[in-house]
């Protein structure tokens, strides 16, 4: 028995499941004689599972559905959520929160806290640090205070590597 059929018998995929996955390999070894393709082929597919792996575990930490729970729960806040005129949160701010949270190491995220902002940005506080993100649509403001002394910058545009670099700055 090859590895693939011992795999496959072993496998907890349903009937149609290994079925399916027979007649792909079959396919693929009726295409190509070539191992270098199949290899790269090998390759991509344990990349693509070891990717979505990942992408489990991060949903799964407590941190990660914290914060992601009250981003659900700050989506629903109408015009005035306030009591005043405050703006819900931008839709764009989110998805730049979004990227970074889908991609930063979980450590980083353990100490923060997030809050809508009244002009429609998101507040990221640091529960550790007296230090803070002011996330916005193409950019962000951010401040550290240390020994009374006030570091910061306004108006940085926006990527999720700029944004890591601040959340290292402020988690640390």
């Amino acid at each position: 028995m090859s590895m693939t059929s011992n795999y496959l018998a072993n496998s907890q995929m349903g009937t149609h499941q290994t079925g399916v996955l027979t007649g792909l390999l079959g396919y693929i070894h009726s295409q190509t004689k070539n191992r270098d393709v199949k290899k790269a082929l090998a390759m991509h597919l344990m990349a693509e599972v070891e990717s979505e792996e990942r992408e489990a575990m991060r949903k799964q930490n407590p941190d990660y559905q914290r914060l992601t729970s009250l981003i659900s729960q700050y989506k629903s806040n109408k015009r005035g959520w306030d009591g005043d005129a405050g703006r819900p949160l931008s839709r764009k701010a989110i998805s730049n929160f979004m990227a970074v949270l889908n991609v930063i190491d979980l450590h980083l995220i353990s100490d923060l806290m997030i809050y809508p902002e009244s002009n429609g940005a998101m507040l990221i506080e640091s529960t550790k640090n007296d230090a803070g993100i002011s996330l916005g649509k193409e950019s962000f403001s951010y401040y550290i205070i240390d020994n009374h002394v006030v570091k910061g910058e306004d108006d940085v545009t926006f990527s999720v590597e700029s944004m890591i670099g601040i959340l290292k700055l402020i988690s640390a």
